[in-house]
């Protein structure tokens, strides 16, 4: 049974279909780009804290014209 997709994971595939690159949209997120990468990797034990994931997440999932919901 194949596992379901992580938030990451679909951020990620979402960005590489928009065409833009880690740094294009760590730059219109004012994020570091190991702050992206980190997002789609789903390692958030890099990132500030909760709170600041959620932001990150919806502003990445804004960006990429892919709205997300928790």
């Amino acid at each position: 049974m194949p596992s379901a997709a992580t938030a990451g994971a679909l951020l990620g595939a979402a960005r590489e279909a928009s065409g833009l690159s880690i740094d294009a949209v760590a730059q219109q997120l004012k994020l570091a780009p190991r702050q992206v990468r980190a997002l789609e990797e789903d390692d958030y034990t890099h990132l500030p804290g909760r709170t600041f994931v959620r932001g990150f997440v919806r502003n990445l999932a804004a960006v990429l014209d892919r709205p997300m919901a928790f």
